[in-house]
């Protein structure tokens, strides 16, 4: 795929947020950061909420698709402290190394700044994967009305989870 960064900018927090602003992407390409940052990841598999799959009462369970979202944006939460903490042991182990403050100087200042963008920014994405098996399971064509009419529910649950979590 292509990125324009300067279309990214105005669609992204570094156009609200000077401080971070996007310099490159992770390796998939899809979000573009400031300089020490990283972004946790964490994939829903959309077609595990589908009951009665292939038939006439097959169903999507939003209830279920909604607590997944919420429960994947905490997961997200609690790997961005885990990391804080990780980065911290790092920044320690350092500080006891029998080297000089003069050789440690370039490597302690990294950690630090990878851990300050950790606690200041806490990125977290929430994606998911099977949505053409999810529609096939539903029968509904992709690209039909009942397709985007499944899919705007879908997405408005996953959203409200999200939403819910990241507030709380």
């Amino acid at each position: 795929g292509i990125i324009f960064k300067d279309r990214h900018h105005v669609y992204s927090p570094s156009s609200v947020y000077p401080a971070y602003e996007n310099i490159t992407t992770n390796p998939c390409g899809e979000i573009m950061m400031g300089p020490d940052d990283s972004c946790r990841l964490i994939s829903l598999n959309m077609s595990s909420c589908v009951t009665n799959p292939h038939t006439s009462k097959a169903r999507f369970d939003y209830t279920l698709w909604e607590k997944n979202a919420y429960n994947g944006m905490i997961l997200n939460d609690v790997l961005v402290d885990l990391e804080l903490e990780s980065i911290k042991a790092i920044i320690n182990k350092i500080k006891n190394d029998p080297e000089s403050n003069r050789v440690k100087r370039n490597e302690m200042q990294m950690w630090i700044n990878f851990y300050n963008k950790g606690r200041e920014g806490r990125r977290a994405g929430l994606g998911f994967t099977g949505l053409g098996d999810t529609l096939a399971m539903l029968g509904a064509e992709y690209g039909s009305d009942k397709s985007v009419r499944v899919l705007k529910k879908i997405m408005k649950a996953k959203f409200t989870g999200e939403l819910t979590a990241s507030i709380e």
